[in-house]
């Protein structure tokens, strides 16, 4: 928040996705499943940057917002892309 407060919005859920949305200035991320979902809302975001380990692991997509805003993804088990074999077939029932 521009503020300084820190507020966590979810956590251990699956990331559906990050997406333009409309107006086409802000972002929406996609949390959960098809029955119990999340969607939050980044207004105007200025810069998307990904936070690297040392080992060069992607650890968390990080939203700036114009107003100072910082939205964090951390991901759960951070891999470095050469580690990543394809895309894992999730059912929703394994959320």
């Amino acid at each position: 928040m521009p503020d300084g407060q820190v507020t966590t919005g979810a956590r251990d859920v699956r990331l559906q996705g990050v997406v333009i949305g409309s107006p086409a200035d802000d972002l929406l991320i996609m949390l959960g499943s098809s029955r119990d979902h999340l969607t939050h809302v980044v207004r105007k975001p200025a810069t998307v940057k990904l936070d690297i380990t040392a080992e060069r692991a992607e650890r968390a997509l990080v939203i700036q917002s114009a107003d100072g805003t910082t939205t964090t993804l951390e991901f759960r088990s951070p891999l470095r892309p050469e580690d990543v074999d394809g895309l894992p077939n999730f059912s929703d029932e394994q959320v």
